[in-house]
């Protein structure tokens, strides 16, 4: 048994029923984002990243580099173990000034980590810094290279030597004369 389909003026009204009940576009953006993954904490965490050197201010702004969030804990590195250890200290007015910023306790505690290469939130351009992105985006060529210019003043039969050599990838010297062709 074959039903009949509506007719054109029905499925014409049907539709306008159904869109009629629509909210307006903002609402409909928000429903897209939050579907997409994208909720407003994320955007506020987004924002908290671009004005971080505002936020902490100028005493610790330079000293605080942002690396995210794990649960309810705010990760941030130091470039020293000084810096470190003044962040880990003012923990507590860095927590409510960035709690204040995204304007709910968000955060409950501070993990202070050394930097140690590792990628960052921000850019520090205040203060003559470099930017992370800078800091970041070394290339090999920048870095320095280790050529093993010392082999030669020292005891090949030493371990030093030998660990030495080893890591900067060079032969261990014989009598003080240069390399030998042996590769360790």
């Amino acid at each position: 048994m074959q039903y009949a389909k509506p007719s054109r003026h029905r499925r014409r009204f049907e539709t306008r029923a159904y869109t009629a009940g629509a909210s307006n576009a903002a609402d409909i953006l928000a429903n897209v984002l939050q579907a997409l993954g994208l909720t407003p904490e994320k955007e506020r965490l987004a924002q908290l990243w671009n004005n971080w050197a505002m936020v902490l201010g100028p005493e610790f702004g330079p000293l605080a580099l942002p690396l995210g969030r794990r649960r309810d804990a705010l990760l941030v590195a130091a470039e020293d173990a000084m810096s470190a250890q003044e962040l880990h200290l003012q923990s507590a007015e860095l927590l409510e000034r960035v709690n204040a910023f995204m304007e709910t306790s968000c955060f409950r505690k501070i993990s202070v980590s050394l930097l140690l290469g590792e990628k960052t939130l921000c850019a520090h351009n205040e203060s003559g810094r470099q930017t992370a992105e800078q800091i970041n985006a070394r290339t090999d060529a920048q870095r320095p290279v280790v050529k093993g210019i010392f082999l030669n003043s020292m005891d090949p039969a030493s371990p030093v030597t030998r660990c030495y050599a080893r890591f900067a990838k060079k032969a261990v010297p014989i009598n003080g004369k240069g390399c030998s062709s042996k590769k360790i």
